[in-house]
């Protein structure tokens, strides 16, 4: 998707030198893929504690077992 921003010259310099991209557009691109994976990283921690997982295998195993 074609899109306009203004970005300021000295941030742009530094994205696409510590992207380590060839083109600003891939520099751009790759910064936001970084910024929406933070953002899951980080929802999924905020579910830290929250969750009741069963993680013992054999348990699983039997219960599946039930179901069918």
């Amino acid at each position: 998707m074609r899109t306009t921003i203004t970005v300021q010259e000295v941030t742009m310099k530094d994205l696409v030198r510590f992207s380590k991209g060839k083109t600003k557009t891939a520099a751009v691109n790759h910064a936001i893929r970084d910024w929406v994976r933070l953002k899951k990283m980080q929802q999924v921690k905020a579910l830290c504690g929250k969750l009741d997982i069963a993680d013992d295998l054999a348990e699983l195993r039997a219960l599946e077992m039930k179901e069918e």
